[in-house]
């Protein structure tokens, strides 16, 4: 993934937060960020298909299962014309796609986002992309999404789980704090 060394992994389950961690990180350490479900969207409106949730989630796997995990890893990766020494990766589903990524970059710091049921569901019902807010059948449908499930599996393998309750700049600090300790000189940070 050319000159890139480090890739800081964000995974939790939706609207746990990580996409807004992730652009905080990445504004904090100049960093790039690479967003599967930006790259997803981004498919979906070039088709002109239904950017709800649920048929961004269908086409996601639509494409692991057409490119397969190193591929779409490369064009998510090419797509945010990452560049730089640190690159953020926001959306990580499951453990072949974290595996992936760890053979792709020299580094890999992994952060699993934690938010309670109730918190996501409340972040889920004021997002714009929703276009059932406040249907909890229609949370609960995506969180059995076969997407969905996997991401569960991915706690275990964080280097650090986090409480996506927290305020951004209390998870930047933990985050900046891990990689820190693990010899990492970083640029813009607080730590």
């Amino acid at each position: 993934m050319g000159m890139t060394q480090l890739a800081i992994c964000v995974s939790g389950p939706t609207a746990a937060g990580k996409s807004e961690l992730s652009r905080t990180i990445s504004e904090q350490l100049s960093a790039s960020t690479v967003s599967f479900g930006a790259y997803v969207r981004h498919i979906a409106d070039r088709d002109r298909r239904s950017a709800t949730v649920p048929a961004l989630q269908d086409l996601g796997a639509s494409l692991l299962r057409e490119l397969g995990y190193p591929e779409l890893l490369r064009r998510t990766t090419e797509y945010a014309h990452a560049q730089g020494t640190i690159v953020v990766i926001d959306g990580i589903r499951d453990t072949t796609m974290l595996d992936e990524v760890r053979r792709a970059f020299r580094d890999t710091y992994h952060v699993f986002l934690d938010t309670p049921d109730e918190v996501r569901f409340e972040r889920w019902s004021a997002r714009g992309d929703n276009d059932q807010p406040g249907d909890k059948e229609a949370f609960a449908a995506i969180g059995r999404h076969q997407l969905e499930v996997s991401v569960a599996s991915l706690r275990a393998l964080a280097d650090v789980v986090l409480d996506g309750r927290l305020p951004l700049a209390a998870l930047a600090g933990r985050i900046t704090h891990g990689l820190t300790a693990r010899g990492w000189a970083l640029p813009n940070s607080s730590a």
